[in-house]
């Protein structure tokens, strides 16, 4: 795809070929399945600055964060984002040293500490489908999600329908202008 449409704006989308991006980079994986005490497969890694995204081809993942060594990355789940690189590209390398030098923000525990501190409760529902509808009123179709389950999916960046490409894309775009 070569661009994304949400909520009236349009994002340019892109491969990542080495270019420096703007220093808040909003962050989302796509995997297999998970299940219990297993990585799932990384599917896709996607980018977003503020004004373009990116699919991240595997091989340039870790060169990703090289390149972007003092950015901060903006997760929804950081905590299951992380694991997942953690376990299928930095395994010669820490990636949570990124939560060690603070360049981590979790928009779904910022949510949940806003919410307490404004209604003195812990919000039980915090997914990015929720915020983007909270903040935005927009509804983000989680149902093309499902086409990434299944013992025989084996998508990469490349194999992945244009319904999958907007889908993985989005996300990225709303966790950023969900920090923002």
């Amino acid at each position: 795809i070569e661009q994304v449409e949400i909520g009236g704006n349009v994002y340019p989308v892109a491969l990542w070929k080495g270019q420096i991006l703007n220093g808040i980079i909003a962050i989302d994986t796509e995997t297999s399945e998970i299940r219990r005490g297993e990585i799932p497969r990384l599917f896709s890694f996607q980018a977003f600055d503020g004004e373009s995204g990116f699919f991240v081809p595997f091989g340039l993942i870790t060169e990703f964060f090289r390149v972007h060594k003092d950015s901060a990355f903006i997760f929804c789940n950081a905590a299951f984002d992380l694991s997942v690189l953690q376990g299928t590209v930095f395994v010669h390398d820490n990636v949570y040293k990124l939560v060690d030098t603070e360049q981590v923000v979790d928009i779904s525990i910022v949510y949940r500490l806003l919410e307490l501190a404004i209604t003195g409760k812990v919000p039980k529902q915090y997914s990015l489908k929720k915020l983007a509808k909270e903040y935005f009123d927009i509804d983000l179709d989680k149902e093309v999600r499902d086409s990434f389950l299944g013992p025989e999916t084996d998508l990469t960046e490349q194999t992945m329908t244009e319904e999958q490409q907007i889908y993985a894309i989005k996300d990225a775009v709303i966790t950023w202008l969900i920090f923002d």
